[in-house]
């Protein structure tokens, strides 16, 4: 493994996970949005793509800090697959620096109303595009 951030499409799951080691000669993966990581066989994984790291709001490696976009992914308060999810910075307790964090966008607006939550996420979530059939 290199110094860089590694990012590798897991071809079971056909998710994308962050590289964080190895426990042998298998690899521990973590969501992009955060969650719990799993372990994945290296035969099992390709490196990600660009198209696929910009999907996911990664670029060159590092999160993307344009404003929200919805894709499909893991909410890390619902623990399961959602079809609409935004990344989000969080702020953990303490002196942490911030870091980013999927949710569906019904966490999304919660977390926007405590004062956790960066200034500018309910005015992003309000020009998020409302999809067919989500209530407003």
């Amino acid at each position: 493994m290199s110094d860089r951030t590694e990012y590798v499409f897991d071809k079971r799951t056909g998710r994308i996970g962050r590289v964080m080691g190895t426990l042998g000669p298998t690899l521990r993966l973590r969501p992009l949005g955060g969650g719990i990581e799993w372990d994945c066989e290296p035969q099992d994984t390709r490196p990600a793509t660009e198209a696929e790291l910009r999907a996911a709001g990664v670029a060159g490696g590092h999160r993307s800090r344009q404003g929200l976009t919805i894709s499909p992914g893991w909410c890390a308060y619902c623990e399961s697959d959602c079809e609409e999810t935004v990344q989000v910075a969080v702020i953990e307790r303490g002196t942490a620096p911030p870091h980013g964090l999927r949710m569906c966008l019904s966490h999304a607006g919660q977390y926007a109303q405590t004062h956790h939550a960066p200034p500018e996420l309910a005015k992003q979530l309000a020009h998020v595009p409302k999809a067919k059939g989500r209530p407003e």
